[in-house]
């Protein structure tokens, strides 16, 4: 679950769940803690952050992966499921998910699904969070007295494999920190478990790095220092993300931060997420959402501190802190299903006092229910998108800008410029931030000659794009046409042949602003004075 069709159409079974809920047993029950009141909190930030949001039109989409985990919490308050039992359904179903994923090493037609850059995804397309996601199964499957000897070893052996399979650096380190724990409070008949599993998990990479589709990255484990380029750039996107986070204490609304990050950058990236949830919090919502999560955690935190003085740390803390520790170094908790164990650790360890609430039924269910329609519906326009039927998106949630953004680019594919206008006008109206509209727009005002609207739409993605020297030529390559072939008036050409000379100073004033760190990453800038720059002034300077 990453997609944010999942998110919806997870909701809507959520929400059926508590229609069928209320219908069956006529109450619905809440929890009177901190934790409860601050999902929901969050679900109200996230609609009030639409004022500051980047995206107006996709904002929404945060609004609902915010509601899942609290959706998901008041499922819990419902079915009182004993701690075993959930435990058991998150290994179990982690196990399934694991052999599953292994199978789908050998056959062709789901090879590419789950694998990723020779680095095994599983069915959640993203080595990293798979990695962390069997760890945190193998953790939990430790817990004593649940399964025979023979089970537990071939879940153990399945789970580890997979987590190698993956190449997760950051997971691998986790997983030998977590081996060791487990051999220093474990007893004897645990221990060799576990080195019994061992040896079957490299048997088994060993079989399938040999015999699936799979051929693995082994190098990659090697280069696990501060200075390998993935561990760089985590630190080049944290770096500028704050200075984005001081600029916009009040948040950028959902996806806000991939549109004008570019704006900040001090190196040369394009991401979606920031890899640090923390980051991601006060990008998206800012320093009110940070408050939020931080009074959350200190409570979770206080709480369990207070049950230690009757218990010990058991395998659910140790796994609620692998998480919580990764998702700094990765976006972990925009995979549903991670957010999901994180919330049933949570709902174990502060599970309190229910209270029934005391509301109309049939107001709870007609609520329920349009909250029902309206995820199927913004599902399905999501769905529409990732499967290129752009006219179904718009046409359920006509606030659908990706929708918009590539219908506009598909008309100006086949010089439809007229309609490519129409979407270009709906798409800017909901995010005009959007780069790859303005980068329509303008090749659509270079083909109609209307060069000046071009250079007003170039200056705009420059500062979206800011160490990007391609941009930065064809900011130039404008200027010299409108100075050669637009302006008959003298004052005005002078403005533009200052603009022109200004493009030096703006080359080195950038250049001493890009990060060391930048130097440092596969794609390393090149910011300077290019020579079609060079020769452009010059011929400018003619006139």
């Amino acid at each position: 679950m990453y997609f944010e069709y999942s998110f919806c159409f997870f909701n809507a079974l959520l929400l059926g769940y508590l229609v069928y809920h209320i219908l069956r047993y006529r109450k619905l029950y809440y929890s009177k803690d901190i934790v409860f009141f601050g999902l929901l909190s969050i679900i109200l930030v996230y609609i009030f952050s639409y004022f500051f949001a980047v995206d107006k039109g996709m904002n929404i989409y945060g609004v609902i992966k915010v509601l899942m985990p609290f959706l998901f919490y008041l499922v819990l308050l419902q079915i009182d499921i004993e701690k075993t039992k959930l435990e058991k359904i998150i290994v179990i179903s982690g196990f399934i998910i694991a052999f599953l994923s292994i199978c789908g090493l050998y056959i062709k037609s789901i090879a590419d699904m789950i694998i990723q850059n020779n680095r095994f995804g599983g069915f959640l397309g993203y080595p990293n969070a798979y990695a962390l996601y069997m760890l945190v199964v193998f953790i939990l499957l430790q817990q004593p007295n649940y399964y025979n000897k023979y089970l537990k070893v071939l879940f153990n052996s399945i789970l580890l494999v997979s987590v190698m399979l993956t190449y997760s650096r950051s997971v691998v380190i986790l997983s030998i920190f977590v081996l060791v724990y487990i051999f220093i409070i474990a007893n004897s008949k645990v221990r060799k478990e576990i080195l019994v599993s061992l040896f079957m998990t490299a048997l088994l990479y060993f079989i399938i790095i040999n015999t699936s589709i799979l051929h693995g990255d082994s190098i990659r484990m090697t280069q696990i220092t501060t200075q390998a380029t993935e561990v760089q750039a985590r630190l080049l996107y944290y770096s500028d993300a704050i200075n984005i986070v001081k600029n916009n204490i009040w948040g950028l609304g959902y996806d806000g931060y991939y549109y004008i990050q570019g704006a900040y950058q001090t190196g040369i990236y394009k991401v979606k997420l920031v890899h640090n949830s923390v980051l991601q919090v006060a990008l998206e919502i800012g320093i009110i959402g940070i408050v939020l999560y931080g009074i959350m955690f200190c409570s979770i935190l206080i709480r369990r501190a207070k049950n230690l003085k009757h218990e010990n740390l058991d395998y659910l803390d140790l796994a609620f802190f692998i998480i919580v520790i990764h998702s700094l170094f990765d976006f972990d908790l925009s995979f549903g299903v991670l957010v999901n164990i994180l919330i049933v650790i949570i709902y174990m360890r502060t599970r309190g006092l229910k209270l029934e609430i005391r509301v109309w039924r049939r107001t709870a269910i007609l609520g329920f229910m349009v909250l029902i329609v309206v995820n199927l519906l913004l599902g399905v326009s999501a769905w529409a998108v990732h499967m290129g039927e752009y006219d179904l998106a718009f046409k359920i949630y006509k606030y659908n800008t990706e929708a918009y953004v590539s219908k506009a680019y598909y008309y100006m594919k086949n010089k439809d410029y007229d309609d490519a206008k129409k979407y270009i006008y709906y798409a800017k109206n909901l995010n005009d931030s959007n780069i790859e509209i303005l980068k329509i727009e303008r090749e659509i005002d270079i083909f109609e000659g209307n060069f000046k609207k071009a250079l007003k739409n170039q200056e705009n993605i420059v500062e979206l794009d800011r160490i990007n020297i391609l941009e930065v030529e064809k900011y130039s390559d404008l200027l010299l046409e409108i100075i050669t072939n637009e302006v008959y008036n003298s004052r005005e050409r002078k403005n533009y042949k200052k603009k022109i000379e200004n493009i030096r100073n703006y080359i080195y004033e950038t250049a001493a602003n890009i990060s060391e760190l930048a130097y440092n990453q596969k794609r390393v800038p090149i910011f300077l004075m290019t020579k079609k720059l060079l020769e452009n002034e010059k011929e400018a300077l003619k006139y």
